[in-house]
């Protein structure tokens, strides 16, 4: 199964989450649909006055999988296809004969089944610690020839979101595989990769720091000092004259 250039390296237990106004397409192969396979499953489709005044209004917004792609799926083994499924069955069933408790019940049904997901794309990611490490070193070449290009210098700072569209991912899977893999997001990495390069600059060159800040996609030398100070907790300036 094909998402735009991406690749389903799985082909049993797949679980996708979207969010509002989210497209999700499929290529359909040569001869139509009836050539392609679909397999069977539940879908759960949830209005947001449904979540009116309880918590899960909130909590849902910090699970990031909403704003994954959909080929960053969750990849479940039978075991756990068979545990979400349950869950599924069990929100079925109170459906089916609605009273006053009917909505707390699902509810809860909906945050076990949300807990239970953020778990397992924690364990996908470290269960696939080979292909994001892979990424991993990807992204880092990115960072290094985004700045040895002078990128920065005529586009301005990288950010995730270039990042991810280089490595065909989303923002959000991204990050969160970054952060799974090395406690830090992918705004923190370019973030270390600029400091680095400024020590580079302020070290090995004769640039002002406005002309540094520059050359690293800053609009403003203000930003870069702000940024340099807070990571080093030193002006540029102060560590040019320790580093002499």
């Amino acid at each position: 199964m094909k998402y735009r250039q991406q690749y389903y390296d799985f082909d049993k237990g797949l679980m996708t989450f979207v969010a509002a106004k989210q497209i999700q397409t499929l290529e359909i192969p040569e001869g139509g649909i009836q050539n392609a396979e679909f397999g069977k499953g539940y879908a759960l489709l949830l209005h947001p006055d449904f979540l009116y005044g309880h918590p899960l209004s909130a909590a849902i917004k910090n699970y990031g999988f909403f704003s994954y792609a959909v080929y960053e799926a969750l990849h479940l083994s039978e075991q756990e296809e068979q545990n979400v499924a349950d869950i599924f069955k069990k929100i079925g069933q109170e459906i089916r004969c609605i009273d006053r408790h009917t909505q707390e019940i699902v509810l809860s049904h909906i945050d076990l089944l949300l807990n239970y997901s953020k778990r397992l794309y924690e364990r996908q990611f470290i269960t696939r610690k080979a292909v994001n490490h892979d990424l991993l070193i990807r992204m880092e070449e990115l960072l290094s020839n985004y700045f040895a290009n002078e990128a920065a210098l005529k586009n301005g700072l990288p950010t995730v979101d270039y990042l991810a569209g280089q490595l065909n991912l989303s923002p959000h899977y991204l990050s969160d595989m970054l952060r799974s893999l090395t406690g830090q997001s992918a705004q923190q990495h370019i973030h270390d990769k600029l400091i680095q390069k400024a020590r580079d600059y302020l070290s090995t060159t004769s640039l002002s720091v406005a002309e540094i800040a520059y050359q690293l996609g800053f609009d403003y030398p203000q930003s870069f000092n702000k940024l340099f100070k807070k990571k080093t907790e030193q002006s540029p300036l102060e560590f040019r004259r320790s580093f002499n």
